[in-house]
């Protein structure tokens, strides 16, 4: 069939329903969105090659104007499915799935968001994107009824079967262009592709299964929907390329090799950096440097849910002690406070999943310490943070005792001014009496790690690393090297922090659109 790597004319390719009327299976074609329009024709000369076409929408032109919503499909569905006659079937459900209007797309009993968002979950997006925002996820809500549903049939059924659901594109939500082609980003291309197989499908195919999961992290672009099905309907034709296949072994794409727009543009650039901090972190899985290699300024829990979701196994937050009001709240600074707590963050489901936490506090002092310590441990009792958690402070005179007793690491956060101005004389002694100065701060404050900018590595290298117990970890933050960047691992290999294994963790900035 035509896809954007081989280049066949549409017209003059087989269809997926060619191939299956062709292997015997009675076909159906089930939409609620319009088939007669600018956007629609083409759709509709594929939908009219199936055994029967049932038609929902009769709306014409250029609307997405819907009388039924979309669980509307499931009596067709169900109607079709009973009336199998001892046939293999074939059934193509077209959605309105989230198409804008949003609001449109579900019932009222679907509105679970309404009002503002949540700061501490949304970061910056809450007070601009509330309406949008609600009304998006209330159709994912919806949607998400829609498609258990139509699994849920297939299961009742008994039969051996399997559901495929893909997107045909996304959207550019928080842009406000949604897909228009015209103005493209590269939020329009990232789209839900997930399979459902029944226990008789797991037995009869178990090796799709296998190949399917084995291919989980791979590009698909949903042009090769055709010879996946194909390959999953076990039909053998010699229309069908087994690389085009997500449930073949064969399957493959290079990243070189994948188009989207109609073949008009790579998908793999500098420019789509959710895709590369995708990429990056799950090749820092596959090194063993997850828990070395971590996110820096995780400060929302839409952020955090994002780069686990990417594949972070840990991150850092910021801290905040509000003795006051008897909290830690998460938070770089007072102005980007958003009332969430750190015991909020920790119950988030993705937090769970961390194997290294680092809390930057920003204003522990010997007044709030013994406050401060309280709190962590009573975290502790339900988090279980001891083994996995930095507690990080500028302030040697916090004093953290009781954190250390605990198994806690405590780490003193270095003067990065002071450094780099010593690096920037150059001038040995005065640059070893900082380095003296700072190793009995560090000392006398019992700090099991110290952490600094990466900029600074040159004078912890050479005059501080020296002076310091070799037992004490080192942990930095470089903001020069991006997770979202191209040939990350290979840039981070160039570099005199990252090859000095005392180095136990290195911070780098994250994408998110979750920031605060």
């Amino acid at each position: 069939s035509a896809n954007q790597q081989n280049r066949e004319h549409f017209f003059s390719s087989a269809s997926l329903l060619d191939i299956a009327r062709a292997a015997d299976f009675e076909t159906c074609w089930i939409s609620n969105q319009p088939m007669y329009g600018p956007w629609d024709n083409v759709v509709s000369v594929l939908a009219a090659q199936a055994d029967s076409v049932l038609n929902l929408n009769t709306s014409v032109g250029k609307s997405t104007r819907t009388k039924l919503y979309d669980e509307a499909v499931l009596q067709v569905l169900g109607s079709f499915l009973q009336a199998a006659r001892g046939r293999n079937q074939l059934a193509v459900i077209h959605l309105m799935g989230n198409h804008g209007n949003y609001c449109d797309r579900y019932p009222p009993e679907f509105a679970e968001y309404a009002g503002e968002l949540n700061p501490f979950v949304f970061g910056k997006l809450a007070g601009k994107f509330d309406g949008v925002l609600n009304c998006y996820d209330n159709s994912m809500l919806y949607n998400d009824f829609v498609v258990n549903s139509i699994i849920d049939l297939i299961r009742q059924s008994g039969r051996t079967g399997a559901v495929m659901y893909v997107a045909d594109h996304a959207d550019d939500v928080l842009g406000g262009l949604r897909h228009a082609s015209s103005q493209f980003t590269y939020q329009m291309t990232s789209i839900p592709v997930f399979f459902w197989i029944s226990d008789g499908y797991q037995v009869a195919y178990p090796a799709s299964r296998e190949h399917l999961e084995k291919h989980l992290d791979e590009l698909f672009p949903n042009d090769f929907v055709y010879d996946t099905m194909i390959g999953m309907m076990g039909i053998a034709t010699d229309e069908y390329d087994a690389r085009c296949d997500l449930s073949s072994p064969a399957y493959q794409l290079a990243e070189s090799e994948a188009l989207t727009l109609g073949g008009k543009r790579r998908y793999v650039t500098p420019q789509n950096r959710g895709y590369h901090q995708g990429s990056n972190l799950r090749s820092l899985q596959q090194q063993g440097l997850a828990l070395r290699v971590i996110p820096h300024r995780v400060n929302t829990l839409g952020k955090l849910a994002q780069v686990v979701w990417d594949g972070a196994q840990g991150t850092e937050t910021d801290v905040r002690i509000d003795q006051a009001a008897g909290a830690i709240r998460v938070g770089h600074d007072v102005e980007s406070l958003t009332n969430g707590t750190l015991e909020e963050f920790l119950s988030a489901p993705a937090a769970a999943t961390l194997g290294k936490l680092w809390l930057d506090v920003k204003n522990v002092t010997p007044d709030n310490a013994a406050f401060f310590q309280e709190q962590i441990l009573d975290l502790d009792r339900r988090h279980a943070l001891r083994d996995r958690t930095i507690i990080e402070t500028s302030n040697p005179a916090a004093g953290l005792a009781a954190l250390r007793a605990a198994g806690f690491q405590t780490s003193y956060y270095l003067p990065t001014d002071d450094m780099l101005a010593a690096i920037e004389r150059g001038d040995d002694a005065a640059s070893a009496g900082l380095a003296d100065a700072i190793a009995r701060r560090a000392s006398d404050g019992a700090f099991t790690a110290v952490s600094f900018d990466a900029r600074a590595y040159p004078f912890v290298a050479k005059y501080l690393a020296p002076r310091l117990d070799p037992a004490v970890a080192f942990h930095a933050w470089d903001l020069t090297a991006k997770l979202w960047q191209p040939g990350l691992l290979d840039e981070l290999r160039q570099r005199d922090v990252f090859n000095d294994p005392r180095v136990a963790t290195i911070l780098l900035p994250c994408d998110s659109v979750f920031s605060y």
